[in-house]
């Protein structure tokens, strides 16, 4: 069923404008080839492309009797949405005051404050949870302060969905069909916002969401990659090295490091330092080294003490083409198993350090923190709690699974190398005999002759 759409009060002009956006024919060259499609204008609406949701989130709280005539309305943000709720205060008649932090781009605070908009700008990242934080901080002392003053709180406000259901009933009208829809992704309000209603009208539509790279939307912050890179080159160098030295040098640090518990490390550094989403990544990367290292370091032991690598060291071959060409390979199977198990305890070691003040924030769209923010409400809301825990298991699975394919691809090559040198070995046996037999011929002959 579509979502009831907020009915505006009489005399609210400003929002007649708000809606009837344009639909335009994309056929343009792009850097990669595409058929054309179609683009729906919503920058060009006034307040642009928010202030449905905004005006549908005002409304709502309007018509609940959360929000009283004229108070006002205060709202952290760091995007389009201020724009939305400058439109839906001038066009309801509510001052907006908007928490912002000082990353906010001066263009962006010259148009709000055209729209008079109130902006209270935050100098500094809160020692646990960083900018979000100090926003979200502000925000409560905003509230405190301005009488009557009304929160939004668009990651949970189920008004911010509602409000694109106008924007669903455009798209029915304009297109005979539509087989998928492309959308930018920030919160979920507006792809959650259209896709439903869009398919009650195409069943078989398509959703496909867009973010930036590194977003905590489609991806974790930190990465078991992280580690490698440094585990890889540590535990590679003392498996081969024949320096007993070295190979004490580079891995005892690691153990002293390897005895601290992760979560300990990552509390420790958070105390002297504010990561943020950056700053966990290589938290995160740093507590994993040390049993990375000694994982490769075994792997490439064992690989570095087959006969092959001795006489590839016999014959001169160079360290790179040892280590890398033939001990690396060989421990891929190995090390593409251990990325797999890992990747599941980095996401949850992020939501952890997430929940006790640390990089992301608690209220972040991260998986991980979305399956342990919501599992109280488990069984009045379960899709909260399975949902994103599908998403990990579908992650972690996936992952898997790409790389057992690679491997076991791999695999049937180097199987099908080794059967053409047997062949190509056989062959050359017979021919070797082939050779001895017509030399005793020969020999024979002359001894006859």
């Amino acid at each position: 069923m579509t979502p009831a759409l907020h009915r505006a009060p009489a005399g609210g002009d400003l929002l007649a404008l708000l809606g009837r956006t344009p639909l335009a024919r994309i056929t343009t060259d792009l850097p990669c080839p595409h058929p054309g499609f179609w683009a729906k204008l919503e920058g060009l609406g006034a307040g642009g492309m928010k202030a449905r949701a905004a005006v549908s989130m005002v409304l709502g709280a309007r018509e609940r009797g959360e929000l009283r005539p004229g108070a006002p309305v205060v709202e952290s943000t760091s995007g389009t949405l201020g724009i939305g709720l400058a439109f839906a205060g001038q066009a309801l008649g509510h001052p907006i005051v908007l928490v912002c932090d000082t990353e906010l781009e001066p263009s962006m605070r010259r148009l709000l404050r055209t729209y008079g908009v109130r902006l209270e700008l935050v100098d500094r990242p809160a020692a646990e949870g960083g900018w979000q934080a100090a926003r979200l901080a502000r925000l409560r002392e905003m509230l405190a302060l301005l009488p009557d003053a009304y929160w939004p709180d668009q990651y949970n406000n189920p008004d911010n969905t509602t409000g694109y259901a106008s924007l669903a009933a455009e798209l029915t009208t304009q297109l005979d069909h539509l087989d998928i829809l492309v959308c930018s992704v920030g919160t979920g309000g507006h792809s959650a916002g259209l896709i439903r209603p869009l398919r009650e009208h195409w069943p078989g539509l398509r959703l496909i969401g867009v973010d930036a790279t590194g977003s905590t939307i489609f991806g974790q912050p930190a990465r078991p990659r992280h580690a490698y890179l440094v585990a890889l080159p540590i535990g590679l160098t003392a498996a081969l090295t024949h320096r007993g030295w070295l190979e004490e040098l580079l891995i005892r640090p690691l153990d002293i490091l390897l005895a601290v518990p992760s979560l300990l490390l990552i509390l420790l550094v958070a105390t002297v330092f504010t990561p943020g989403t950056a700053g966990l990544a290589l938290l995160v990367a740093l507590a994993n080294i040390p049993d990375a290292a000694r994982l490769v370091r075994a792997a490439a032991a064992e690989a570095a003490s087959r006969p092959a690598v001795e006489a590839m060291r016999l014959q001169g071959e160079t360290w790179w083409r040892m280590g890398v060409g033939y001990v690396g390979r060989s421990m891929l199977r190995t090390l593409a198993a251990d990325a797999g198990i890992r990747l599941t305890g980095v996401l949850y070691l992020v939501a952890t350090a997430a929940f006790l003040g640390v990089g992301v924030a608690p209220d972040a769209a991260d998986w991980a923190v979305m399956v342990d923010r919501n599992r109280t409400g488990l069984f009045v809301q379960p899709w909260a709690v399975v949902v994103p825990a599908l998403l990990i298991v579908a992650l972690t699975t996936g992952s898997n699974l790409l790389f057992d394919a690679a491997l076991e691809d791999g695999g049937r090559t180097e199987k099908k190398n080794g059967r053409t040198e047997r062949k190509n070995g056989r062959t050359e046996r017979k021919n070797g005999r082939t050779e001895r037999k017509n030399g005793r011929t020969e020999r024979e002959k002359g001894k006859r002759t």
